[in-house]
């Protein structure tokens, strides 16, 4: 077989590994949308949606005068570790055609949980700017350490990572204490 068609039967064989990390979707809101949600919600005494929350830290708000700073944990991970994630995934691909199928399912996994754990860390890093005075002492009153994006600790549990392989779905879940 030349090596084009075996290339081609890699890549089309391989589409059934699926590796899904991050946050719920917001179904196809724009971050605009999701902010506007989010202070709607706010302002109705209602808990927003998580995944628009997560989107409004992600980006920021620019309406009611960007009351919420981007704070970006999802494409700052991705910009820093995306390269490693890209190499993990090659070697996916290299084990998938080679017929390793289970190394292949391990190894998508593996690039999985990293990104995971690294978008995590990235959370707990208490990503710039600083919280301003007002919320650091309403915090600190509640007995919630004042650290950026950590007030619930649902963003950081809502960060999961999921991957279809040949053997069935795997949830590798969400919060992990350990560091990336």
């Amino acid at each position: 077989m030349a090596t084009r068609e075996r290339v081609e039967r890699i890549i089309a064989s391989a589409q059934e590994l699926v590796l899904e990390v991050g946050v719920q979707s917001i179904d196809g809101r724009t971050p605009k949308r999701a902010a506007e949600e989010h202070e709607a919600a706010e302002a109705a005494g209602i808990t927003p949606p998580l995944a628009v929350v997560a989107a409004v830290h992600e980006f920021g708000t620019k309406a009611s005068g960007g009351r919420i700073p981007e704070r970006s944990y999802l494409r700052s991970t991705a910009a820093e570790h995306g390269r490693s994630w890209v190499r993990g995934l090659a070697r996916v691909v290299q084990e998938y055609g080679s017929g390793d199928v289970s190394m292949a399912a391990r190894r998508l996994l593996a690039v999985g949980i990293q990104a995971r754990n690294q978008i995590q860390a990235k959370i707990r890093s208490n990503i710039p700017p600083e919280l301003s005075d007002a919320v650091k002492a309403e915090r600190t009153r509640r007995g919630i350490e004042p650290v950026a994006l950590i007030a619930t600790g649902q963003l950081i549990g809502s960060i999961r990572a999921e991957a279809d392989t040949p053997e069935g779905r795997k949830d590798l879940g969400g919060y992990n204490r350990g560091v990336a």
